[in-house]
């Protein structure tokens, strides 16, 4: 069974998106929210990728 730790980031930018990192099986998921409604359907993508989009700088609200 593996691990899942999902972050979810406040978007400095936008108040009203946040941003969930779930790293699960080895890599990383992107999920974006608008007004708390999911916009499309996720990227997986490397921890380099998201660090690139500054995600990580954003305040992180809640881990699970």
């Amino acid at each position: 069974m593996s691990k899942v730790k999902n972050s979810i980031y406040q978007d400095t930018y936008n108040p009203v998106k946040t941003w969930q990192v779930c790293y699960m099986n080895n890599g990383f998921y992107l999920k974006q929210f608008i007004n708390n409604v999911q916009f499309g359907s996720g990227l997986r993508c490397s921890k380099k990728y998201i660090e690139s989009l500054g995600i990580f700088t954003f305040k992180q609200i809640k881990t699970v």
